[in-house]
């Protein structure tokens, strides 16, 4: 369980994953900005997608100094941003194939592999420990107590995962759920908890807008404990879970 008050230990990472992963946060709400702009300045509506064109490595981003976003819809238009020195030439057509979804999975997995790294080996410990990913390219790690970890809270938060050494098979607590509401409503990527037998979860494939927001407060005030059967019962847009044993 996450409380959000003074933790007990603390202890800071940077190193280049920590740092990669934060950049391309940036650019992803880079391109989230550039979309808004353009659906608000030409009042289109996104029919099958969004596709980027040259980001989709995501290996190297260094030298970034434009992006291509094609975005499907009956409007023909092009335009060009600028945001954070960087130029956006967004086009408006039919027949483009989604793929901004990959960039928001490849973002994920990596933090997924980097908060594992750190937090798995802390499984059988007697407290609980949170990993919190940050924008500014580092990482904090927490140690709690028994039965739940203690955080202050940070608006810049990347990615969020804790673990629970007690549980069997990993599931949220209802104030796990409303961090996450917290984190993913402030643009974050997503929450995991990891048990003794596997991790649990949610993170967002794109903008989260009012339907995924209900549905998350609705787990959040219906249940005390949410595994992946609840998560399952729910159909989200732009929330996805992942659970893995």
């Amino acid at each position: 369980m996450l409380i959000m008050v003074i933790p007990r230990y603390s202890d800071l990472i940077e190193n280049e994953e920590t740092k990669h992963i934060a950049k391309i946060f940036k650019l992803l709400l880079v391109i989230e900005d550039a979309i808004e702009i353009a659906i608000d300045e030409l009042n289109i509506e996104i029919i099958n997608g969004i596709e980027i064109n040259n980001l989709l490595s995501l290996d190297s981003l260094d030298n970034i100094d434009s992006i291509e976003i094609n975005i499907d819809s009956d409007c023909e238009h092009s335009t060009i941003e600028h945001i954070n020195d960087i130029e956006i030439h967004i086009r408006c057509r039919r027949g483009v194939q989604n793929n901004i979804d990959k960039i928001y999975e490849k973002l994920y997995r990596r933090c997924l592999g980097l908060t594992a790294n750190y937090l798995v080996p802390r499984i059988f410990s007697e407290s609980e420990y949170a990993l919190i990913l940050l924008g500014d390219g580092k990482g904090v790690i927490l140690q709690g107590f028994e039965k739940n970890v203690k955080f202050p809270k940070i608006i810049d938060t990347i990615f969020l995962s804790h673990t629970h050494p007690y549980s069997i098979y990993p599931a949220f607590s209802r104030v796990d759920i409303l961090t996450g509401i917290d984190i993913l409503s402030n643009r974050g990527i997503g929450i995991c908890v990891y048990s003794v037998n596997g991790y649990l979860c949610i993170y967002r494939s794109g903008v989260m807008g009012e339907e995924d927001y209900i549905n998350l407060m609705r787990l959040a005030n219906n249940y005390s404990v949410i595994d992946i059967d609840i998560l399952r019962k729910y159909r989200f847009k732009h929330i996805k879970i992942d659970y893995g044993i």
